[in-house]
This record gives structure tokens, sequence and C-alpha cells, in this order.
């Protein structure tokens, strides 16, 4: 294992546990049940196919959808300091990142109208200045239960 992967590994891994351990804004009740509100998806530099490694995050992702059908996912997509953010809105890669998860979302049979694909372009960006750029290549699967 690479040391950008460690290192990557920590950072997610520290997120998911703040998200394990923070109050219940974080957590949402599906029938008498907390889960947690987010999965990430990591890209590789100016691609938008996931990386292999994130192939059991999507199924999660999917069969918690499918099972709780009460509930939709935010699909945003990010670009990294050191990609390309086209001008054109339909060129830009979060957007291509978040469509793709999207379309994987539903090929495992989520309804198209649970998911909503965004561009969060490098609004939301985790690495900071001079932090490791692999973390922003990244889609948010984020879940919320129906109004």
């Amino acid at each position: 294992m690479s040391v950008k992967l460690a290192l990557r590994g920590m950072v997610v891994f520290g997120m998911l546990a703040m998200t394990a351990c923070a109050p219940s804004s974080n957590l949402i009740n599906v029938r008498g049940q907390d889960v947690p509100t987010a999965i990430f998806i990591f890209f590789d530099k100016d691609s938008a196919i996931p990386q292999e490694e994130s192939e059991r995050a999507i199924n999660e992702a999917a069969a918690f959808l499918v099972q709780y059908d009460n509930t939709v996912a935010r699909i945003v997509g990010h670009v990294a300091p050191d990609e390309e953010l086209a001008s054109d809105p339909d060129q830009r890669l979060d957007r291509a990142r978040a469509a793709a998860i999207g379309s994987r979302l539903v090929q495992y049979g989520v309804q198209g109208n649970r998911i909503q694909p965004i561009s969060a372009g490098r609004r939301e960006n985790m690495s900071g200045q001079g932090g490791d750029a692999s973390i922003d290549r990244r889609v948010d699967i984020l879940f919320a239960t129906r109004p």
C-alpha cells in the first residue's frame, strides 16, 4: 500500500469516525436504526471512473437505498486543485463523477428520482493548502429521508 493511499485512508477513516461519533444530527433514523449520512467514492486524477477499491462502497450505498425506500441521495462531485475545472458546466469533471455514480446506483436498482447529482467543483475540498489532493477526487453520497 502506498503512503499516499494510507494517508488518504487515515483522513477518510477519521471523517467516518467523526460521523459515527458525532451527535445525532450527523445520523439519520431509518425505521428505528441510526445510520451514517455519507459514503465517499474516490477517483484517479482526471477520471470519472471510480477506483476499484470504491466498488464495495457503491454496492453498500445502493443496497441501503434499495432497502430503505424512504431515503434519497445527493451525489456531490468534487474536483481536486490539480485537476482541470472546465468553464462549460456540461464538461466539468465534478459533474461527470456525480453522474457516473448516480448511473451506477440506478443500475443496482435505485429509482432515478431518488438521486440528485450535484457539482461542487472545489468549494468543499478537504486537502487544504498543500495537502493530499487525492482526497478531493471524490464523490460524496449524502443520504436523507424523504420529506
